[in-house]
């Protein structure tokens, strides 16, 4: 495992040089983001699992950060590997209680519901727990959220939002059409009339129906102006996904749900390719020789 974050472009951000705190037992990485009304220093950090008793892991750099930055809200996040009572382990953990007392030290709070473990076990005999933690200098300054699906990982999303402040892309405006229910809608819709010419009634009727059909099944969605629109049947995988992964966790944790989870995960990862690489087909088939090097060469940076 590593430690990395990754900032929009449109946010000024500047990086952290933690690097001689980076060892064979941790990685540190951290960013200042510049947003309208705050400074705030947020920091990735990835702790090796089963680290000896006899290794201290260092926190000096916390101290550090906060000495460097002290008008600024601070947000540490990663996964810890380790336990305590605090984020709710049944044992305290030697490294664990060295964390709480980082924390302490540096007037850090923690954002985790302890109710919440935030890695799914593997396994019967491998319970829930909690590896990934979330502290801050300013606890009601920020929302913390536990994503439902772990999209194919065995640890599930963290979403943590400023309150008060709105930073989004732009958007723009479209429509993605759901060809099942435009399907089951022309099932269950007659398509003749009575009266009149038959064939010009029904082929009215039937452009109607088909109209009306293609209307109702119609999404209108807000996406970001450099994102594409969304692919549904990509979308249904990763439901299918979590739904199993629902079934896995509720009903026993056995070997068949696993193995059904792990098949619906694997054809959602290779579908997802096979839609990322042919976005990118039809991106290159659209440039032509009127479009100059300067103008192909930010798109090939993002």
């Amino acid at each position: 495992g590593n430690a990395a974050v990754l900032v929009a472009a449109r946010i000024p951000h500047d990086e952290l040089d933690l690097q001689r705190w980076c060892t064979q037992h941790q990685q540190v990485m951290g960013v200042v983001l510049q947003l309208p009304r705050c400074k705030v220093v947020v920091v990735s950090i990835y702790i090796r699992p089963s680290i000896r008793n006899s290794v201290t892991i260092d926190w000096s750099w916390v101290e550090d950060l906060r000495k460097m930055h002290p008008d600024a809200l601070v947000v540490i996040g990663g996964d810890f590997n380790t336990r305590h009572t605090c984020w709710g382990s049944r044992t305290d953990t030697y490294h664990g209680s060295n964390l709480v007392c980082a924390m302490k030290e540096n007037h850090l709070s923690l954002l985790n519901d302890p109710d919440l473990p935030t890695r799914v076990g593997q396994h019967a005999h491998q319970g829930d727990t909690t590896t990934d933690l979330t502290s801050t200098n300013r606890r009601r300054a920020l929302f913390w959220e536990l994503g439902a699906d772990t999209w194919g990982s065995d640890h599930q999303p963290i979403f943590i939002r400023l309150r008060g402040q709105k930073i989004t892309a732009p958007k723009r405006a479209t429509s993605v059409v759901c060809w099942d229910a435009f399907r089951a809608e022309l099932e269950q819709t007659p398509v003749t009339t009575p009266g009149g010419d038959p064939e010009t009634h029904e082929l009215a009727h039937l452009l109607q129906t088909i109209h009306e059909a293609k209307r109702s099944s119609t999404q209108q969605l807000q996406v970001a102006e450099d994102k594409p629109s969304p692919d549904l049947h990509r979308a249904n995988l990763w439901q299918e996904g979590l739904d199993a992964l629902c079934a896995y966790r509720e009903r026993g944790r056995t070997p068949g749900l696993r193995c059904r989870l792990n098949i619906i995960t694997a054809e959602a990862r290779d579908y997802a390719i096979t839609l990322s690489t042919d976005r990118w087909c039809d991106l290159c088939s659209s440039f032509n020789g009127n479009i100059s090097g300067p103008c192909i060469w930010p798109i090939f940076r993002n």
